[in-house]
């Protein structure tokens, strides 16, 4: 089956969610520790961010890189370039 739309990694309906703890403080103990954690939806949009950006407007990134560390590189076929960490050279 062929299909020429774009493949992204989270799609509109799709959503990252996150927690975060600003300080933890372990002590030695036996137990495993119970963490309260809230998970919250990640969602960061331009038009929200441009409202409250003060220095100028964000945009669209132009494109996405991703280093590996392997010695081939590609540009996969949702467009996202594959580059080795050896093409990076003076």
């Amino acid at each position: 089956m062929e299909n020429d739309a774009p493949e992204y990694t989270v799609n509109p309906p799709d959503m990252l969610y996150g927690s975060y703890m600003s300080s933890y403080l372990s002590e030695r103990q036996l137990e495993a520790d119970v963490l309260p954690v809230t998970m919250h939806p990640l969602v960061f949009t331009l038009q929200e961010a441009n409202k409250t950006e003060k220095q100028g407007p964000l945009r669209e990134p132009d494109l996405l890189i991703i280093l590996i560390g392997v010695s081939m590189a590609y540009i996969g076929p949702d467009g996202v370039k594959v580059v080795s960490l050896g093409c990076l050279k003076d």
